[in-house]
């Protein structure tokens, strides 16, 4: 403000009843107030809302952490969040990190003032080994809601809770149950998984493996790696024109996958690759992407119940409700692409 009143000649005062919106009461001239606005616009002046709070004492309601990858379902969740904070007088802090960058997330949040946490969390939710009273401390001050928690990952959930920070998630565990179950009554008794490398040591592969196994299923595991384009529609036209090469020398009646637009990236390249579906191969994805109704084949899918996962944690978030955990269930969507597998004819 001294700079800018240098350059037009007034005072640091004069300047600042201007900025704050106080020239009226003052009854400052308005060929001087004319004047000040007019420089502010020549020289792009924004107000610093950290100076403000600073001087106000207003703090920024709420804060939205995300970590690790944005899945298509937690895209879908993240939108809604946003759109509906946004409008909120106080705003919303939005600070994005990688999955191992959770902490430092938190205290970033902290030093904006934000007085609640939405922390969104893409992957299996752990606590930082290494800090993990010092995460445990930051998440109960801001009275944090994890988004996205697997109840079946860790064994943390009542010490979260204790600490105040509640649980907003569902069980893979039981999805992917669940997905074995309609696999096996659907006839299917070799399956693919597409997408989960073999000896993958992350916990809802295992999962996703051992609920499959346990129903007597025979699992093909891709003998490709695993590709490595962030831009997950491209993964899958990768895994596509791979299994067009593994379908003409290997049998299955089915595909599974742990994401929809995985899914639908490589539903496009079989289609290309002349593999009809579900004819030939069932397919069934993870998630439930919005667009999963409207991809070439629609695609049968687990669907995460994410409208009602946001409102629960507004709910929370607003005070409505009591901090706790909220565990929720997936459905299975059927669509063209899953169809129970055709009986091989008999030879003579």
């Amino acid at each position: 403000m001294q700079e800018i009143a240098d350059d037009l000649g007034l005072s640091r005062i004069t300047v600042s009843l201007v900025i704050n919106g106080h020239a009226k009461e003052r009854k400052l001239a308005d060929a001087t107030v004319e004047k000040v606005e007019q420089y502010l616009r020549d020289v792009g002046y924004v107000r610093s809302r950290e100076a403000m709070a600073l001087r106000t004492g207003q703090r920024t309601a709420v804060g939205i952490l995300h970590c690790g990858h944005l899945f298509s379902h937690l895209t879908q969740a993240f939108n809604l969040l946003t759109d509906h904070f946004a409008d909120s007088e106080s705003g919303v802090e939005v600070v994005v990190r990688n999955a191992s960058g959770t902490l430092n997330g938190l205290k970033e949040m902290v030093s904006r003032g934000v007085e609640r946490l939405i922390l969104i969390y893409g992957g299996p939710f752990m606590i930082p080994v290494r800090a993990r009273d010092e995460f445990l401390t930051l998440a109960g001050r801001l009275g944090a809601v994890i988004y996205n928690y697997g109840f079946d990952w860790t064994h943390d959930d009542e010490e979260l809770l204790s600490r105040g920070i509640s649980l907003v998630g569902f069980s893979r565990k039981k999805v992917y149950e669940q997905m074995a179950r309609v696999l096996k009554s659907g006839g299917h008794r070799r399956v693919l998984l597409a997408d989960v490398p073999s000896g993958s040591n992350i916990l809802f592969d295992q999962q996703m493996i051992e609920a499959i196994d346990s129903h007597g299923i025979e699992i093909i595991y891709p003998s490709w790696p695993t590709p490595k384009d962030k831009d997950l529609l491209k993964q899958g036209i990768r895994i596509g024109k791979h299994i067009a090469r593994l379908q003409s020398s290997t049998r299955f009646s089915a595909i599974c996958f742990r994401d929809d637009c995985v899914a639908g990236g490589a539903m496009s390249s079989m289609l290309k690759h002349g593999i009809s579906i579900p004819h030939e191969i069932s397919v069934i994805g993870m998630d439930g992407h919005p667009l999963c109704p409207i991809f070439p084949i629609p695609l049968a899918t687990f669907e995460v119940p994410v409208e009602e996962m946001v409102s629960q944690t507004i709910q929370i978030i607003s005070g409505k409700c009591p901090s706790a955990a909220y565990k929720f269930p997936c459905e299975f969507q059927g669509r063209e692409s899953f169809v129970k597998a055709r009986k091989p004819r008999m030879q003579c």
